[in-house]
């Protein structure tokens, strides 16, 4: 995305931009670990999440470009 912010100011006059960015990571657990745990006969107990959320929100704006 900051490629693009960027694209659009050096070539196309980008003056103001407004990006909303959402990410999870799960940190690479999920059911596939609860199975292999189980076939070493182990019990974990309970349930395991460890998803993390986050949420971004970035603006800004540049001054005109001087084109003399």
């Amino acid at each position: 995305m900051w490629e693009a912010v960027a694209e659009g100011r050096l070539h196309g006059g980008l003056r103001q931009f407004d990006l909303k960015v959402d990410y999870t990571e799960d940190f690479g657990v999920n059911t596939d670990l609860e199975t292999k745990v189980r076939r070493l006969n182990l019990d974990i107990g309970g349930e395991f999440k460890a998803i993390r959320f986050s949420r971004w929100r970035m603006t800004g704006s540049f001054e005109p470009v001087d084109s003399s």
